[in-house]
């Protein structure tokens, strides 16, 4: 076997030096697509709302550097879903909340509808309740009903990946 060549020894170094840097690119292209998709994530998050101006309910808050694409938002009440973005659904859950003891004049629904998007850093309700003249009654029934209502909101990023929030139980009252 004879010796290799200083000419040969230099194409063999830059033959190994070419295969290392093309598998930096591959890689830096794969943490580059990575960064891309963690940087664009919606991050959605349901809260109560309580205000001074009458008005208590739940908030949806997209917290994330990306927008949401908004799926599907269902409430289960009592063993029973309803989605909120059909509008005869959320009609009954209304029927089922006045039932149950929620006696309040106005009760909106807002929420995008599915298909839309909900923008970083934007809050839209998905339901408030209006009742200036009996304001801290419906505060105590809602803080009761809200124990025994789940949310949950299915959503999609930029790059199609699903996500879904869901809130049980509220961390806070409005009492």
């Amino acid at each position: 076997m004879e010796k290799l060549s200083t000419s040969e020894w230099i194409a063999v170094i830059g033959g190994i030096i070419a295969l290392l840097a093309f598998f930096t690119t591959v890689w830096q292209a794969h943490l580059t697509r990575t960064h891309n998709h963690l940087s664009s994530r919606p991050v959605l998050d349901i809260e109560i709302h309580c205000q001074p101006d009458e008005t208590i309910g739940f908030l949806v808050a997209n917290c994330g550097p990306g927008p949401a694409f908004v799926e599907s938002a269902v409430a289960t009440f009592r063993k029973v879903t309803y989605s909120l973005c059909v509008e005869e659904e959320f009609a009954k859950l209304n029927v089922a909340l006045g039932k149950a003891g929620l006696k309040a004049k106005q009760i909106n629904m807002a929420i995008p509808s599915a298909n839309s998007v909900i923008p970083s850093g934007m809050k839209y309700p998905l339901f408030v309740i209006r009742d200036s003249e009996n304001r801290d009654q419906i505060r105590g029934q809602f803080d009761s009903l809200s124990k025994e209502i789940s949310l949950t909101i299915a959503y999609k990023s930029l790059y199609e990946h699903t996500y879904k929030t869901v809130h049980d139980v509220p961390v806070a009252t409005c009492a």
